[in-house]
């Protein structure tokens, strides 16, 4: 595989994205790109592309074109763009999602990849990089939870792995976790988080389909509602998300790292508006923190 300065696509994907899907696909994928995405300047009349960078999964790009900007997805894994346009469908039409242009599936050479195109909210800021953090009140979040929380009521008609397997296997690969808020860990935190994954993977109840990646780098303001990108669906307890969001917001607005302290803080502000197992919602915290996902 040429190295990333050799490759010539720095048009298309980041080192880093590139690095990382090095590690999915091989040298045909990264063939068929240029073509693929001349293809799409053309259907599109694309006057300039933009990369886009921060993708592991797919090349992500910004087309300017007469009718506006879109973001053109390109990725190698069709289960996973599969699971992500259903959930986008769903998220859409709960009115705090992207317009969806398009999605196929393509074939070229034997070497498959997917395409979904989607409207561009905003300024392509998120509430991770947002200059004005505070201003994002908890009712608004909260309100955001029950509209994800209704999505995952809906078929979603795709099959889903487990967020704890997929937690498991996250945590028996990692050389150095994270703990619970510090640097170190104890061997009490890691035997209570394998338990706690465990414990979650017994129990069936409120289970549906998850966004999966709910921080604020995937959460962007738009006409004064918190819209939704990049769902990483999978099946698991809906609390997953309200921990999430909680732990990484309530976080990142104090502009710290992600600790418990800060995440319980704002699931407690959280909670004013809506019914949560605190419990279980901190549980599901630590396991995130130990399992840096």
């Amino acid at each position: 595989m040429k190295s990333y300065s050799d490759s010539k696509l720095s048009t298309f994907l980041d080192e880093k994205t590139y690095s990382s899907l090095q590690k999915q696909c091989g040298p045909d994928w990264f063939e068929t790109l240029p073509e693929l995405v001349e293809d799409l300047k053309n259907e599109f009349s694309c006057e300039t592309i933009k990369l886009l960078p921060g993708g592991r999964t797919a090349a992500v790009l910004l087309f300017y074109t007469p009718h506006g900007k879109k973001v053109i997805k390109i990725a190698p894994d069709i289960n996973r763009s599969k699971a992500e346009h259903a959930a986008l469908n769903i998220i859409e039409k709960q009115g705090i999602g992207p317009k969806i242009y398009k999605y196929e599936q393509y074939e070229k050479n034997g070497v498959s990849s997917s395409i979904l195109v989607t409207e561009f909210l905003g300024d392509g800021n998120s509430l991770r990089t947002s200059t004005d953090k505070q201003k994002i009140t908890s009712e608004a979040i909260s309100n955001l939870l029950l509209k994800i929380a209704n999505c995952g009521e809906q078929e979603l008609g795709i099959k889903l792995t487990s967020i704890e397997s997929m937690l498991l296997e996250n945590f028996q690969n990692q050389n150095n976790p994270g703990s619970f808020g510090k640097l170190e860990m104890s061997n009490y935190e890691i035997e209570e988080v394998k338990n706690l994954l465990e414990d979650f993977s017994n129990n069936s109840s409120d289970k549906t389909w998850i966004h999966g990646t709910l921080h604020p780098g995937n959460l962007i303001e738009f006409r004064g509602e918190i819209m939704v990108v990049d769902p990483r669906p999978l099946y698991g307890d809906k609390i997953y998300d309200v921990a999430e969001i909680c732990l990484k917001w309530g976080s990142e607005k104090n502009e710290r790292r992600h600790n418990l302290e800060d995440g319980i803080s704002q699931l407690k502000e959280v909670q004013r508006y809506i019914s949560i197992d605190i419990e279980k919602a901190i549980a599901w915290m630590k396991v995130l923190l130990v399992t840096r996902f």
